[in-house]
């Protein structure tokens, strides 16, 4: 019996595995074959609308004052005496005396030259009264005509001539005590000082140097291309000076960011030997004198960033940077997600931006995220908030 039931266990187990088995593969659901998704490149897209710009062309400089001159004393002498405003870094003013030499000197020149002149008065006027005389006596002899030299008219031209060069002396003496003071040829400020009071200065060396102050300037290289944004003639006249664009000049000074207004008054006669660029010169008036458009002076040796407003263009399109495809081309998606490839006219291409004149239409939608490679035709995706 227990033969019987270990002969006919093992057969019961399979019959009852290969059953749940069979039960198993009976409730498998049937594959769902599909087509894998096709992938597309994933952009960014802006509504290209027509607009008006102003032109605006960046340059840097450094701030220098329009005019710096050397102080020279025409007479020597020691120094006198010194106005407390001569210091380097102070400002003067027009007229102001900075220095007065000794005059003593000068003064004893100028009671000589007088005395010489007095002196050659006396031998005029003596000249003149025998020049009536020699003439009386003639006339008395009556024996004809006289001669100049009887007359002693050579010897009066000569007493005339010594009377002028004296007074010229004394001209000139009077002229050099006046140069003993020393002042202010404009407003400025003493940009450096070689001179302290008691020392010996001699004519014709520099003493002190001497800036401006009613004005500033600034060179600005610019690429020549960029002179068609601006409003500035290529053949100023007369004295080369113009009244041009408005220049809005940026730096941090003072731990802030600062802003000065100026213009652009001249071009220089070449271009930069160096850099093969146009050198434009702004100038700011009253650098030093607070206004609407300053919170601090505009310093000279300051370097700044130079913003130069331009001339208006209407009817364009302003694209970004990131628009501008291998640089000629740009990137158009119709409606039905497919790019075309467009190679417009280029207004300007500037820093962060494109300007497009033609070659795009107002509505349609321009790439502006990159793109490896793209052809017409091809399918793209428009990212999650992709169209500006």
């Amino acid at each position: 019996m227990m033969a019987r039931i270990r002969f006919v266990l093992p057969v019961i187990v399979l019959v009852v595995a290969v059953l749940i088995v069979k039960g198993l593969l009976g409730l498998r659901e049937e594959a769902v074959v599909t087509a894998p998704e096709r992938q597309f490149p994933i952009v960014r897209t802006m509504i290209a609308e027509p607009t008006e710009v102003e032109h605006t062309v960046i340059a840097h400089g450094e701030v220098a004052p329009l005019g710096v001159i050397d102080l020279v004393p025409e007479v020597g002498g020691r120094v006198l005496s010194m106005s407390p405003t001569f210091r380097v870094g102070a400002f003067i003013r027009a007229g102001e005396t900075l220095l007065e030499l000794d005059p003593i000197d000068f003064e004893r020149k100028v009671i000589i030259a007088r005395s010489a002149v007095r002196e050659a008065e006396l031998s005029r006027a003596l000249e003149a009264a025998q020049g009536e005389v020699a003439r009386d006596e003639w006339e008395s002899l009556d024996i004809g005509e006289a001669s100049p030299l009887a007359l002693r008219e050579p010897q009066l031209g000569l007493a005339d001539a010594r009377l002028e060069a004296a007074r010229a002396q004394l001209a000139m003496a009077e002229r050099d005590l006046t140069r003993t003071k020393i002042t202010a040829p404009f407003d400025g400020r003493v940009w450096s000082k070689r001179v302290d009071a008691g020392q010996v200065v001699a004519a014709g060396v520099a003493i002190a140097r001497l800036a401006r102050t009613d004005r500033v300037e600034v060179v600005l290289p610019i690429r020549d291309e960029d002179l068609a944004f601006l409003d500035i003639p290529l053949f100023p006249s007369g004295n080369g000076s113009f009244e041009g664009p408005t220049v809005q000049l940026r730096a941090r000074f003072a731990g802030a960011e600062r802003s000065w207004i100026g213009h652009i008054r001249r071009v220089e006669g070449e271009l930069d030997p160096r850099t093969r660029m146009v050198r434009l010169v702004a100038e700011v008036e009253e650098p030093f004198r607070p206004g609407d458009d300053r919170e601090v002076p505009l310093s000279p040796g300051l370097y700044v960033e130079a913003e130069i407003s331009g001339r208006r263009a209407g009817g364009v399109f302003v694209l970004p940077r990131s628009a501008w495809y291998e640089g000629t081309s740009i990137l158009v998606v119709d409606d039905e997600t497919q790019i075309s490839i467009r190679t417009p006219e280029i207004e300007r291409v500037a820093r962060d931006t494109i300007i497009v004149r033609s070659g795009i239409s107002a509505g349609e939608r321009v790439v502006i995220s990159p793109l490896e490679a793209a052809v017409d035709g091809m399918r793209v995706k428009i990212g999650d908030g992709g169209t500006e």
